[in-house]
């Protein structure tokens, strides 16, 4: 049985929607950050999403540059190069993955971008709640990362992700029966109207 996979022009897709959320909310740059303190993973992964890998990662985006990952060790980079070596297609190289899913990591691309006095919208707490209910400078990772670059603006953008993302493509919809062909059961109860339209 062949496993549907999401397409590069979906990629190309989700991609458009990063840069046009940061244009909506008026950043330099989006934090997508997939990982919660304490809490497990959220019901929408936004790192995942844009990754289409990577799960409990940071993604971001700083202008039209293709995304940066960061991941917490040197597992997932391991896993990525030998999914490569087999032929399995992936949305970002393993060449542009690095380690570093912390306050330094973040600080250090929005340095090389310089990014340090700039808005820079953050996706991620807030899709979880009530693990994270408060403003992004309430969470103890984006504590650290506005005491290595104080003149950063963290800003929630959160809601318009949501909003951005109830309609699935018309691509991703044949990942969805893929779900349900594979016997995964929790996920295709949420999806069985068909596409909106």
């Amino acid at each position: 049985m062949e496993v549907p996979a999401y397409s590069v022009a979906e990629r190309d897709r989700r991609w458009a929607l990063a840069r046009r959320l940061m244009a909506a909310e008026d950043v330099d740059a989006l934090i997508a950050y997939g990982a919660h303190e304490c809490a497990g993973e959220a019901g929408l992964a936004p790192d995942s999403y844009f990754s289409n890998d990577l799960p409990g990662s940071v993604v971001i985006f700083c202008g039209d540059a293709d995304p940066v990952p960061l991941v917490t060790s040197n597992l997932p980079v391991q896993a990525h190069l030998k999914a490569a070596r087999r032929g399995c297609p992936a949305w970002i190289g393993s060449a542009d993955i690095r380690v570093g899913a912390d306050a330094a990591g973040i600080a250090e691309v929005l340095r090389e971008r310089r990014l340090e006095h700039a808005a820079v919208g953050v996706l991620g707490p807030g899709t979880a709640a009530p693990w994270h209910p408060e403003l992004v400078a309430g969470c103890p990772l984006w504590r650290e990362v506005l005491a290595r670059l104080p003149r950063v603006r963290l800003k929630p953008a959160d809601r318009s992700l949501l909003f951005a993302t109830v309609c699935l493509s018309l691509r991703a919809w044949p990942q969805r029966g893929g779900c349900r062909a594979r016997g995964e059961p929790g996920r295709h109860r949420r999806h069985r109207r068909g596409p909106p339209g």
